[in-house]
């Protein structure tokens, strides 16, 4: 019965000095061990590749990712920038309505003299009775 790793394959090659000088570096015992060798070593370095450019590529898309979050918080930040140099205009302009308001208010009581309290009161007394004969009419 044959052995698991038996060696049933025989093959002959001929090899260039640059290759053959590489195999005699490799690792192992005689041409074939070394031979041998450096093919198993360049599949497995073949596997370990995939793995490696699989997560390149995947980190590739996490970077792209964190690239435009990064671009989403620089213009929440420039619009943040913005707002923060308009607040002081802003408030700055509230103020001055606020105090031209209460002066304008101030100037029309002072200018509102007894006689003029009257009439408004008798305007408001005339506008109630009209309406309250709007609704008698009605009924």
């Amino acid at each position: 019965m044959a052995k698991p790793n038996a060696k049933s394959n025989a093959k002959s090659v001929r090899l260039s000095n640059e290759a053959m000088a590489i195999v005699e570096a490799a690792p192992g015992e005689g041409f074939n061990a070394k031979y041998e060798n450096l093919i198993m070593d360049y599949t497995k370095q073949l596997e370990e590749m995939a793995i490696i450019e699989k997560k390149i590529e995947e980190k590739k898309q996490e970077l792209e990712s964190l690239q435009k979050i990064e671009s989403k918080v620089r213009n929440m930040l420039r619009d943040l920038n913005y707002v923060a140099n308009i607040i002081p205009n802003i408030v700055s302009a509230t103020k001055d309505i606020y105090s031209e308001t209460k002066n304008v208010s101030q100037e029309s009581t002072r200018l509102q003299s007894p006689a003029d309290e009257l009439e408004i009161q008798r305007f408001e007394k005339a506008f109630q009775n009209i309406e309250d004969a709007k609704r008698l009419g009605k009924s």
